[in-house]
């Protein structure tokens, strides 16, 4: 049971039963009209496709410019990711793109099915481009720095902790080795039961195109 699916309605249900005449007032001489990114909601940014104004109160007015819209190259056909030495230069389409963080983008994208994950680059141009390397992957659980307890089970067994991680790229492979050991690969929902001994591990994951993550966690005993 949870808040928005139990109290919330019965919250809105009194709401509907109260003899309510109007609403307060806006304090329009306290609230300032700006622009602002209709995706992100912060100040209008260099490379916000869609804006919208906002009345916002004083304090508002310090809000940063919007992190999350970039300006992108593609090919013509805005399937993949480019750059000059993999491309012609006149062919290379730049866009305005809306890009969340993967972690982001995963929560964001299964409410809002308008939304459209940064292309992958093309293969000549990942070749071309030396130390090649983007944020494709993030691990939601453990966080940094994590402390997690295993619990044994009712059978005296020691229990699992599912290890949740995230890939920009719908459909990517993600292999996953905890403490350099080769555990095994995850398709579409990145998901690892796994149950480490007392002591500081590390978990390495590893997509098709060699992007790698690695982060260290602590498994405490009893």
């Amino acid at each position: 049971m949870t808040g928005i699916a139990t109290a919330a309605p019965i919250l809105f249900e009194i709401f509907d039963l109260l003899d309510i005449q109007g609403w307060f007032d806006p304090p329009d001489e306290d609230l300032f009209e700006i622009d602002v990114c209709a995706k992100s909601g912060y100040r209008t940014g260099p490379y916000c496709a869609d804006t919208k104004q906002l009345l916002i109160p004083y304090s508002g007015l310090r809000m940063k410019r919007c992190p999350y819209c970039r300006l992108i190259h593609c090919d013509a056909l805005l399937k993949w990711q480019v750059h000059s030495e993999c491309e012609r230069v006149r062919e290379i389409a730049s866009v305005k793109w809306f890009v969340l963080p993967p972690v982001m983008e995963w929560y964001y994208k299964r409410k809002h099915s308008d939304y459209h994950p940064l292309p992958s680059y093309r293969t000549d141009c990942v070749d071309a481009m030396e130390g090649f390397k983007t944020a494709s992957i993030s691990l939601i659980y453990p966080g940094r720095r994590a402390l997690i307890y295993i619990p044994y089970e009712l059978d005296g067994e020691r229990g699992r902790a599912v290890f949740d991680a995230a890939h920009r790229n719908a459909g990517s492979t993600i292999y996953w080795h905890l403490d350099e050991q080769y555990l095994g690969a995850t398709r579409d929902i990145h998901q690892m039961a796994l149950s480490p001994g007392p002591g500081e591990h590390t978990v390495t994951l590893i997509d098709e195109n060699g992007e790698h993550l690695e982060r260290r966690f602590v498994v405490l005993t009893k």
